[in-house]
């Protein structure tokens, strides 16, 4: 989605999790900054905003994107690149938000 932010997590856990976009161009969301200033630090996940090629998303092992109004979202594919299987830290991460935040939807 054109309003979401989109994060990874590496394969086999090496690495931190990326804040990620596909241009330069992207704004900086309510969500984003919940989770990267509040939620992140809370789980103790490490955190990096880069760029990330298309070529690159094969060596990742999971994928989600948040906004303010759905939360956490696993993605399961992306048309002309691959799928993923809903991981652990995404299935973390959501329970944790929702846990900090009284309910909020995941």
């Amino acid at each position: 989605p054109a309003r979401s932010q989109f994060f990874s997590v590496p394969t086999a856990g090496e690495g931190c999790l990326t804040r990620f976009r596909f241009s330069l161009i992207t704004v900086s969301g309510v969500m984003r900054g919940l989770l990267i200033e509040h939620l992140f630090p809370h789980c103790k996940l490490p955190v990096a905003i880069q760029t990330i090629e298309r070529s690159e998303l094969s060596g990742i092992s999971e994928i989600f994107c948040c906004n303010a109004l759905r939360g956490i979202t696993p993605v399961i594919k992306i048309a002309g690149i691959g799928g993923w299987a809903v991981g652990e830290e995404t299935k973390r991460l959501q329970k944790a938000l929702s846990e900090l935040y009284d309910g909020y939807p995941c």
